[in-house]
């Protein structure tokens, strides 16, 4: 019972540090607390002990076959994450530390890209959100976290007008799970943007076009894997996602329709071309995670695959608390905590994801 006690405290502990620590970042423009909040959360996260989390007594068993040399043997791990893994273990051979640097890539790149949204949503909304509606889910899914994060990540460059650096962002993701060569679609996404691409990336894109028999047939065959949960039934993700979809209706309809964003925001006059579409993107991406999990009633897969989609929440719920009008804030902002702290009480409450109680490796 006292563990429990613990863990309850530690995790919501954790919260509110790197959510005050968030607001301090953002008032004083610190990417030294950024660096602060990447740390807490990457040593809480790789410094568990290997009880904490369903999957992590699995990892920690194939990490010591990939100590050993014996890669064969770690069966269910892609190649390109299995040599990333043995790389680091020659270097450091402690399972501990691998951890805590798979951790360290993922925490860094989703809250690193997260700061880049700044401008446009409130950074402390995006930590505290995040931490509330993911943390406790990748300490199972490790692998597709770090492909989730990369891509996240590499989105930036999206926006920047450097598609080729994102298409490396989608390789590199696909070496840690294979489910990162869906950051395909945000390529297809980008299209709407059609006048606003450069000359070399219509070219770019119009060779892509011309590719996609050859990229369809290859992500096909790769997706094969999760076969089985395309054929059989649907996922459980529960009532929040009805509710989720409902007040993402209702925000867009009352920032755009009802209110208008040109009131909403409290700087959309001197925000540039690219923090507007940084805005518009993180809206799409988000809607089009919803649908993927709203989806997911029926095929499964997708409630994994949306999980590429679903990150930009913490952005989303980030531009409505970033308004100039204070009692806005506070409803957007309760309405926020009220739907993601529901997941992150009843993760710990029901210890879906085997998180509880939480122990450090040397306990």
């Amino acid at each position: 019972m006292i563990r429990i006690i613990v863990s309850y405290i530690l995790y919501i502990g954790v919260l509110i540090i790197c959510w005050q620590i968030a607001r301090f970042a953002e008032f004083c423009n610190s990417k030294k607390s950024v660096w602060a909040i990447v740390v807490i959360l990457t040593l809480f996260a790789g410094l568990r002990h290997y009880s904490v989390g369903i999957d992590t007594i699995s990892y920690a068993n194939h990490f010591d076959l990939i100590k050993r040399g014996e890669l064969a043997y770690a069966y269910g791990l892609e190649e390109g994450f299995k040599y990333i893994c043995y790389g680091f273990l020659k270097i450091i051979p402690n399972t501990s530390a691998l951890l805590v640097f798979l951790y360290f890539i993922i925490n860094g790149l989703i809250v690193w890209r997260m700061w880049d949204f700044k401008r446009v949503s409130a950074f402390g909304t995006m930590v505290a959100c995040y931490y509330m509606a993911f943390f406790h889910s990748s300490l199972n899914i490790m692998r597709q976290f770090c492909a989730v994060a990369i891509i996240f990540f590499f989105t930036r460059y999206l926006t920047r007008h450097k598609t080729l650096l994102y298409i490396i962002g989608v390789v590199l993701a696909s070496l840690f799970h294979t489910s990162g060569l869906l950051g395909i679609v945000f390529l297809a996404i980008n299209l709407l943007r059609w006048k606003q691409l450069k000359t070399k990336e219509k070219v770019f894109y119009i060779g892509i076009l011309a590719s996609f028999p050859f990229l369809t047939a290859y992500l096909v065959t790769q997706m094969l894997r999760y076969e089985s949960d395309f054929i059989f039934g649907g996922y459980d993700v529960g009532f929040m996602v009805p509710i989720k979809i409902l007040f993402y209706a209702f925000t867009l309809l009352f920032v755009y329709a009802f209110y208008g964003h040109h009131n909403h925001f409290a700087d959309w006059a001197t925000m540039t071309e690219d923090n507007k579409t940084e805005v518009y993107t993180a809206q799409i991406y988000y809607g089009a995670g919803l649908l993927m999990l709203f989806l997911s009633y029926m095929f499964s897969a997708l409630n994994r695959a949306g999980l590429y989609f679903s990150i930009f929440e913490a952005v989303y719920f980030g531009t409505l608390v970033r308004t100039k009008h204070r009692s806005h804030r506070q409803i957007f902002g309760a309405c926020a905590l009220a739907i993601v702290g529901y997941g992150f009480v009843m993760a710990m409450i029901g210890n879906e994801h085997g998180t509880m109680p939480y122990l450090f490796t040397w306990q």
